[in-house]
């Protein structure tokens, strides 16, 4: 035996499993994007209507951008299944049919608000096959999207009971605490990346089902480009009440425990108050940008969408008029 060599806590079919992972990961995406086209292709000549509807380049691009939802969902789901799992594990008393009930409320308003607010405004149809299949394609991405929603509702659960618990730690256990903290800002940022991206996609998806309905009606029919970008928002706005509420809280469990290592109200050996010195701030900074703290929530929204901010511009720049 090599007395150089270090031991390894994975057995050969973990070690099989784990190099698989990433090919069967793959394939699951891109199986799911063909599938998501498909789900979607309905048979032209059934009717004028739906002749000029599946003719059209815009209703093909649509086809296409509902299969890079699907696959993206489903990567999602790759992504944020062994955090949540994890979480589940170390916090077990998180409860989560809570989450079921939010999702499936979420997927019945979403559903209604993409088929009726501005799609079938003036003349224009959607063709009598293609809503059950829009229904389907919304329940699957909000069911996808199920394990990113649970991490963000444990880590809720988690620092909703830290702002209320006790905060005198000793040192062991404010390193502990730390390690903690700093991790679960770790699975927020994941998973509040994952919902951008596809809550980005969605409002492409919804926006292109306009440009094929208008497309495909009659002259003059149109759906305002207001509701479509209307529909982002508000989308974005559950994302952004689901989200900052648990980050503020995070934040203030963050501050609660520099003050209880570095309070600001101090007092020397003999009991005399003692003003702020240098080691004292230098401390308190360095625990602060440990943990990030120096940014508001509103500042990580903005970091999160900046990452998109080029991809948003775009879709702003599609979305407007364009003069003839």
């Amino acid at each position: 035996m090599n007395p150089d060599a270090l031991p390894t806590a994975s057995s050969p079919r973990r070690s099989l499993l784990r190099t698989l992972f990433p090919a069967l990961s793959l394939i699951a995406v891109a199986g799911t994007g063909v599938l998501g086209g498909l789900l979607v292709t309905i048979p032209a000549g059934t009717t004028p209507e739906v002749e000029r509807f599946v003719d059209t380049d815009e209703y093909r691009l649509w086809r296409v951008l509902i299969g890079a939802l699907l696959a993206t969902t489903v990567a999602s789901v790759v992504l944020t299944v062994a955090l949540l799992r994890r979480l589940k594990t170390r916090y077990p008393s998180a409860r989560l049919l809570p989450v079921v009930v939010l999702l499936a409320v979420v997927s019945v308003f979403v559903s209604i608000l993409s088929l009726v607010s501005g799609l079938h405004l003036s003349a224009i149809k959607i063709p009598g096959a293609l809503g059950p299949r829009v229904f389907a394609v919304t329940v699957v991405v909000v069911a996808a999207l199920f394990p990113a929603v649970a991490v963000i509702w444990v880590v809720r659960a988690r620092v909703q009971f830290l702002a209320v618990s006790d905060d005198s730690p000793s040192v062991a256990e404010a390193n502990q605490r730390l390690i903690e903290l700093r991790d679960l800002r770790s699975a927020l940022n994941t998973v509040l990346i994952v919902l951008s991206i596809a809550i980005s996609l969605t409002v492409v998806v919804t926006g292109q089902l306009r440009n094929a309905l208008v497309k495909s009606g009659p002259a003059g029919a149109d759906a305002p480009v207001a509701y479509v970008l209307l529909y982002g928002a508000v989308i974005a706005a559950l994302l952004g009440a689901l989200y900052l509420p648990v980050y503020l809280t995070w934040q203030q469990c963050g501050a609660r425990l520099i003050d209880a290592l570095y309070p600001i109200d101090r007092t020397d050996d003999l009991g005399q108050p003692v003003l702020p010195d240098g080691e004292w701030e230098t401390n308190r900074k360095r625990l602060s940008d440990l943990l990030t703290l120096g940014a508001t929530g509103i500042g990580q929204f903005k970091t999160a969408f900046a990452t998109l901010a080029p991809f948003l511009t775009s879709l702003l720049a599609y979305f407007l008029p364009t003069s003839a």
